[in-house]
């Protein structure tokens, strides 16, 4: 198995209420994070921590994708994971495409360092869809979820989904605390090693954005 031991990991949405208390629980866990702001704002608190790299990305422009997190790398030596907070920022029923293209785009730009290191984790966090008893998991971000866990397991990468209320966006600081220990203990779980490749179907790679229909 490989261990995610306290490093660096790279957090989108942290324009967000969610994306921040995520950020600010994974510095407290002594992990390096490189926040991705999504163009937004930054909060102060988590500007102002001394093992926190804020970044503005646009999400349909992939060099401020790749900047962020070669600023991490220049800043902390790696990456070991990667948080994708998706719809939290938005006041949409459920995620759009310009965000999961986006969750996208920063998976690429973060998987050449997660190989490097042998491994990594990969966690997307989306909003149900729905209330209540009529509550689902968001389609899109389950699809994109269980896409990149068949493709990037044999190299070591674990890809997991974490569901939080629709309402997450607007609840008092202890629910988001909540979610944010959902997603960190997704994170830290050790990643199962991978059976040998003649063991498993080959997997078709990710298609370029806009390939396909996509």
């Amino acid at each position: 198995m490989i261990s995610i031991a306290p490093r660096t990991i790279v957090i989108t949405g942290c324009s967000s209420r969610l994306g921040q208390a995520v950020a600010q629980l994974f510095a407290r866990q002594g992990w390096n994070v490189v926040a991705a702001t999504g163009g937004g704002p930054a909060d102060a608190t988590l500007a102002g921590l001394p093992a926190v790299v804020t970044a503005a990305v646009d999400p349909g422009d992939l060099g401020s994708v790749e900047a962020a997190v070669g600023a991490g790398v220049q800043r902390f030596g790696g990456i070991a994971g990667l948080v994708n907070v998706i719809g939290f920022g938005l006041e949409l029923a459920a995620p759009d495409n310009r965000e999961i293209f986006a969750a996208l785009d920063m998976t690429r730009a973060v998987l050449p360092h997660l190989r490097r290191r042998g491994g990594g984790v990969i966690v997307n966090v989306a909003p149900r869809s729905g209330y209540g008893l009529d509550a689902a998991p968001c389609p899109a971000v389950e699809s994109l979820t269980e896409r990149l866990e068949a493709e990037l397991a044999p190299l070591g990468v674990a890809v997991r989904r974490v569901d939080a209320a629709a309402t997450t966006r607007d609840d008092a600081d202890d629910a988001l605390l909540g979610v944010a220990e959902g997603v960190y203990r997704s994170v830290v779980q050790p990643v199962p090693a991978w059976p040998a490749p003649a063991a498993r179907e080959p997997t078709a790679p990710l298609r370029p954005l806009g390939a396909g229909g996509e």
